[in-house]
């Protein structure tokens, strides 16, 4: 795990060029391990026209897994936006949380190809994120830095 670093968080929105429910268990299988140690967090919301993702941690971590990431051909991203933080608004404890679009439905949440076509805000994105990881995982909640 990198320590002594700047946190990043990041956020994209790709297109699938492969089923998402044939690829996903891969990606999470691998996510979890690799994102676990390199100290990262990371939600995954998925529906079968669109990604969305958002992952957190040391930005060494978060730049390397972005080149994974962008050179995967199971999808093209369409949109990104990234921002040093100041601390994980989800979990480190929760290296690869995802969400299938029921799963969004039920949590009143938009799926994510009814989301900004093109770009999303990423404020408004990062919440929207945050909002479905703490949905189906609330035990990844980080309560704020005490001054």
């Amino acid at each position: 795990m990198v320590r002594n670093d700047t946190l990043t968080r990041l956020v994209y929105r790709s297109l699938p060029l492969a089923s998402p429910g044939a690829v996903l268990l891969d990606i999470v299988r691998a996510a979890e391990k690799r994102n676990r140690t390199m100290g990262c967090s990371g939600v995954l919301v998925f529906d079968a026209a669109a990604y969305a993702q958002m992952i957190e941690g040391p930005s060494r971590s978060v730049e390397g897994l972005k080149s994974l990431i962008w050179s995967d051909l199971r999808h093209v991203v369409m949109w990104s936006d990234s921002a040093i933080i100041d601390q994980y608004s989800v979990s480190a404890d929760l290296p690869m949380g995802y969400m299938d679009t029921s799963e969004m439905h039920r949590a009143g949440l938009p799926a994510p190809s009814t989301v900004g076509a093109s770009k999303m805000d990423f404020v408004g994105a990062s919440l929207w994120l945050r909002r479905a990881a703490l949905s189906k995982y609330p035990s990844a909640q980080v309560l704020p830095a005490s001054t």
